[in-house]
């Protein structure tokens, strides 16, 4: 039995809702879905580069992407997770900036959808509820770098390792 263009409607939405904020976009996706292409992300693959221009942004739907800040040197501190909750934290590509002041990488193996950076903000400038999903996104996601800021400077090896080893296990777990 031939598939028809409904079903596929009807599974490629399905699949979509896999990431959070896709799911949350709702009326908004069928604005988006043209844009996304479904993509396989590779452990330690970089998806965005500190201070080079954002040109895709990534909404995993598996495995675990990091936000990676550089201090001095080559010295490197993880400052955020990502999983089906979110997107790559493109923000400062999705909202005009075009570069960012770190580097995302895949640290656990995964799949997700793409957008052309340039689609997603000519999306969100036809779409109030879009903007402010993403809006309210970066802000919980700035909240929780904080928090983890906040948990690193405060915590030693032990606990610090404890958290990390939760939130992994958190986001694999949303995935089984």
């Amino acid at each position: 039995m031939a598939t028809t263009l409904s079903d596929r409607t009807v599974i490629q939405r399905t699949v979509l809702q896999r990431n959070g904020i896709l799911k949350a976009l709702c009326a908004d996706l069928v604005r988006l879905q043209p844009h996304l292409e479904a993509v396989p992300l590779k452990a330690r693959e970089r998806l965005q580069s500190a201070n080079r221009r954002v040109r895709s942004i990534y909404f995993p739907e598996g495995g675990i992407a990091s936000v990676v800040v550089r201090g001095g040197g080559q010295r490197r501190q993880g400052r955020g997770r990502h999983a089906r909750s979110g997107r790559d934290d493109g923000t400062s590509g999705s909202t005009g900036r075009g570069a960012l002041a770190h580097d995302i990488f895949m640290q656990i193996e995964g799949e997700g959808q793409r957008i052309s950076a340039d689609d997603l903000r000519a999306s969100m400038d036809q779409s109030v509820t879009m903007r402010r999903s993403f809006l309210g996104f970066a802000h919980a996601f700035f909240v929780q770098l904080s928090y983890m800021a906040l948990a690193n400077a405060r915590g030693n090896i032990e606990e610090r390792l404890a958290r990390w080893l939760l939130m992994a296990l958190d986001r694999i777990s949303a995935l089984l």
